[in-house]
């Protein structure tokens, strides 16, 4: 016995042209805004590295002028006082002379290179009542020292400021 029903169809079994240009289009959409927010992440990646660079290479300088300027003699030991400026040279408790400068985008110690990418170094020097002495004859009256420091890496800068003051000054 054969049946023959009389509303049978016959389905086609591909996609039309209109279906697969609208997969398409909206794959596309997802792929875009995806690839957006991945191409962000990637960028907040690199610049938190480059802000993590820029500013262990200043904390790493910092502490290392920080701790050889806590150790100078009396105040007659800074042999140049720029105001605001640098290089800055000075006599620590051993009687060795220090010279901290700034070579191109390099801090130099002496003649070893202490941080890279420095775009800026400043000392700026107070008395007592913290006013700032700009004559580099009253280095008897230097009781404070600033520091400021701006590390560039990657295009991100981190600006760094601190105080010394000198453990044998009177």
């Amino acid at each position: 016995m054969i049946y023959k029903l009389s509303n049978t169809r016959r389905y086609n079994k591909g996609i039309t042209l209109i279906e697969l240009l609208l997969v398409v289009v909206i794959l596309g959409l997802v792929f875009s805004v995806g690839g957006a927010m991945i191409a962000e992440g990637f960028r907040a990646t690199y610049t938190s590295r480059d802000i993590i660079d820029a500013d262990w290479q200043a904390r790493l300088a910092l502490a290392r002028i920080t701790r050889d300027m806590r150790g100078m003699g009396i105040p007659f030991d800074i042999v140049a006082m720029t105001p605001g400026g640098n290089p800055v040279n000075f006599v620590d408790s051993t009687g060795q002379t220090t010279t901290y400068s700034l070579s191109g985008t390099t801090l130099m110690r002496n003649s070893q290179a202490l941080a890279i990418g420095v775009s800026a170094l400043a000392f700026t020097y107070y008395d007592q009542n913290f006013a700032v002495i700009t004559n580099a004859a009253q280095t008897s009256l230097v009781r404070y020292i600033a520091i400021s420091l701006t590390v560039t890496h990657g295009g991100t800068s981190r600006s760094f400021l601190t105080m010394v003051t000198p453990r044998n000054f009177r």
